[in-house]
């Protein structure tokens, strides 16, 4: 699981740490942490309101009681005399007076007077070509008398560039006179403490000042959702005690008709009364409670922790590990930024840390896919001339199988030797032998490649293949005595061929055997092969060689045919001990696929056997008869005129008393 440190690992995750710092800090994820923000005000809901604040909704119900808006003053009017008796706090509208009434003046001064005498009216004013940061221009105040008598505050609401309304200005600076303005909620705010904007400026989180680079003045709103709303209507025809329902009550007056064009995108909702917004920003206010953001210097180290801890763990385990590390990274990015926001109404900005974890996963995940492509390239151009495509594909998906410094295996180890090649290269010119051999070779290294056996090297005129390495295959046994029996047939087409070019025909010699060696990278660091080592590889050399002595095409071992009966005929050839070795070895004469001999054949082969029984028993004379019985079938077999040979060689040199019936090779 752990694996060694990968530094390039490292560095991919602190370049990546470095661009979104650079990113986060020139301000380009601020659109898509907005979005985020928008999403925590929905999975958090509705937050507790303050009870003192409540709404008269400008509705569709009021609007079919009252009339066609706008309605005359004097219902305003009305209304103000009506919650100045029901002891209201504040009335403030979010409604424009801003134009004389000149069909009817007196509903002007009749607003006027009872704003006047309530004392506890504002009133709305804004600025036509809205807020530019801090400053407004263009302005539209209520009608005179109206503005006299009451607080005033403006209503302008910018949203963001996705026209959602998250902040509000609370204070504006007319460029006109360079004055300061409240927004309604803070004009409100004032009129409910009984105190001046200027008295409670520093209770505001806000900094006025004429320049905007040192300026503070606007909140993040904490939105709500539900507000209590009065119908206008039910209020202005109510004929009861209001004092119940509004008395010490901060009212907003407002339009919540979506007729009257009054709504606003907000984080929660799409479509959201203005009036709402305005009651929102009034109740972070009093209660202290509007969205904070951290520090940018948070969010700094915020992202170095993520790619730090992400550049340690990434490059180090293995993907398993790392797609657990990576989800739990960017779950608690998740998880912190909601945590924050809901317990504590910060925003911690998430977006840059959660794309960094992101960008660091995949920038790893990328480039070890990178190395691994690499590697399967090296991979498949290393072996493509030597093992099956079929081979190639199971390494490449899985390179440890290609385990360097070597392994114990079982392997089945395959020599070919082109026989008489000696007298041949004599024969020939050396460009007619290098086509011989190209021709022969190429038509070896096919079947050898058909039956997925890895082709290690070629020593001058001999091919040596092993099967089982570098990845498991069961058969192997088979797969190398079938591949040996494929080459065989391949012969006369082979000679034909070359016959047609002018160029002698060829004829080999094949040695298989199985056994324990020690496979894999071997050589030096500079330079180094695939290949096998121990006994049994110089074992199959010698099977190879030994062919000479027998006359015969391939021979086996003891372990490969005991491997592979099920799926080959053979015959037993000889007990032999092989220069250099004390152990005698059992051999074999592989003849063709399990079920294809032939009828002489296999008579043939069963009085063989017992014609080789009674040789190793001492019986020579019989053994003599069941050989010459043999030829019957086998007319010309080289290895039963070799047995004949012997037995009347014995006839005139008895083997000694101790004779175990191995032949003893002299040879290579």
């Amino acid at each position: 699981m752990f694996k060694t440190h990968n530094p390039r690992g490292f560095l991919i995750c602190i370049a990546v740490t470095l661009f979104f710092l650079g990113i986060y800090l020139f301000g380009w994820l601020d659109t898509l942490e907005l979005k985020t923000v928008d999403f925590r005000f929905q999975w958090r809901g509705d937050r507790a309101i303050n009870k003192d604040i409540m709404i008269i909704g400008i509705d569709e119900k009021s609007i079919e009681e009252l009339g066609r808006w706008p309605w005359p003053r004097s219902t305003h009017a009305a209304l103000i005399r009506k919650l100045s008796q029901a002891g209201a706090k504040v009335v403030a509208f979010d409604t424009m007076f801003t134009e004389p009434d000149i069909q009817n003046p007196v509903a002007d001064e009749e607003i006027g007077k009872a704003a006047q005498e309530a004392g506890n009216v504002v009133s709305s004013f804004f600025f036509k070509d809205g807020i530019d940061r801090i400053f407004g221009k263009t302005v539209k105040f209520p009608i005179e008398g109206l503005a006299e008598a009451s607080y005033v505050g403006f209503v302008n609401l910018e949203p963001d560039f996705d026209g959602v309304t998250r902040r509000a200005a609370l204070y504006a600076v007319y460029k006109e006179n360079e004055e300061v303005y409240p927004s309604l909620a803070v004009a409100t705010l004032a009129l409910s403490q009984k105190k001046s904007f200027s008295e409670i400026l520093p209770d505001l989180p806000a900094v006025v000042s004429s320049d905007p680079a040192l300026a503070v003045n606007n909140i993040f709103i904490n939105y709500t959702y539900e507000y209590p709303i009065v119908s206008y209507a039910d209020v202005l025809k109510s004929t009861g005690t209001l004092e119940e329902t509004f008395k010490g009550k901060i009212v907003f007056v407002g339009a919540t008709a979506a007729a009257l064009f009054d709504m606003k995108a907000i984080p929660l909702v799409s479509k959201y009364a203005g009036v709402l917004v305005h009651a929102n920003i009034l109740d972070n206010l009093i209660s202290r409670q509007w969205i904070r953001e951290v520090p940018n210097y948070v969010t700094v180290l915020y992202i170095i922790l993520v790619g730090l801890i992400l550049g340690f763990f990434l490059p180090r385990f293995s993907p398993w590990v790392k797609m657990g590390v990576f989800i739990f990274v960017t779950a608690g990015v998740v998880a912190s930024g909601y945590w924050v926001f809901s317990s504590m109404n910060m925003v911690l900005h998430i977006v840059p840390p959660f794309l960094t974890a992101i960008a660091c996963y995949g920038g790893t995940v990328f480039y070890r896919l990178l190395i691994e492509e690499r590697e399967k390239r090296k991979i498949k151009g290393s072996f493509k001339q030597y093992l099956s495509p079929k081979i190639i594909e199971i390494i490449t998906k899985d390179p440890t199988k290609l385990k360097l410094g070597g392994e114990e295996r079982e392997v089945s180890v395959f020599f070919l030797d082109i026989a008489g090649f000696t007298t041949m290269s004599e024969a020939l010119k050396p460009t007619q032998l290098v086509e011989v051999m190209n021709q022969v070779l190429t038509r070896f290294s096919n079947v050898i490649l058909k039956h997925e056996g890895l082709i290690n090297k070629y020593i001058g005129d001999c091919i040596m293949a092993f099967w089982n390495a570098p990845v498991d295959q069961p058969r192997h046994s088979v797969q190398a005595c079938l591949a040996a029996l494929d080459c065989i047939a391949a012969i006369p087409g082979l000679n034909e061929n070359l016959q047609s070019q002018g160029l002698p025909s060829i004829d080999c010699r094949i040695g298989i055997n199985t056994g324990t060696v020690v496979v894999g990278n071997m050589g030096s660091q500079e330079r180094f092969d695939y290949t096998v080592m121990g006994d049994p590889v110089n074992l199959a050399s010698r099977l190879e060689g030994a062919n000479k002595e027998y006359h015969t095409h391939i021979m086996i071992s003891d372990v490969t045919f005991e491997k592979s009966r099920e799926e080959i005929e053979a015959r037993d050839l000889d007990l032999i001990r092989v220069k250099g070795k004390k152990e005698p070895r059992r051999v074999y004469e592989l003849l063709c696929r399990r079920g294809q001999l032939t009828s002489d054949l296999s008579t043939g082969r069963e009085k063989y056997h017992q014609a080789l029984k009674l040789y190793r028993d001492k019986n020579f004379e019989e053994a003599l008869h069941m050989f010459e019985e043999v030829l019957n079938f086998l007319p010309n077999d080289h290895l039963v005129r070799k047995y004949l040979e012997r037995i009347r060689t014995f006839r005139v040199n008895p083997p000694p008393p101790n004779w175990d019936g191995v032949f003893e090779m002299k040879t290579k």
